[in-house]
């Protein structure tokens, strides 16, 4: 789905790191954060999220942005780190934490 002004999706992909360190990955704006938590990674996702919302809707001409792939690297890992990690739990080896969320900005709280 391409995002417009008007309507659209944001994926996140949160990846327990170890060590107590976590990636979160957001598909559709292209930013990548790095946190201590799960929580505070998913809360840099939804900050970046709407300050980039707030600043397309004052300037329309930056819709573009609405619709920007993170670098390939994590592009990539978006899409096989979940596999990995099914893959894995078959085998029962994965000890990890992988989390993918959708994030409806039209549902967020005021």
């Amino acid at each position: 789905m391409k995002n417009t002004i008007q309507k659209g999706e944001v994926h996140f992909l949160i990846i327990d790191k170890g060590e107590g360190r976590y990636l979160g990955i957001c598909k559709e704006f292209g930013f990548v954060e790095e946190a201590n938590s799960e929580k505070e990674v998913f809360n840099k996702l939804v900050n970046g999220t709407i300050l980039l919302l707030d600043t397309v809707q004052k300037n329309p001409h930056l819709e573009p942005s609405l619709n920007v792939r993170p670098p390939a690297k994590y592009l990539m890992l978006f899409y096989v780190a979940p596999l990995l990690g099914a893959l894995s739990s078959i085998v029962s080896r994965f000890n990890g934490n992988l989390k993918l969320l959708t994030y409806n900005p039209n549902c967020a709280p005021a």
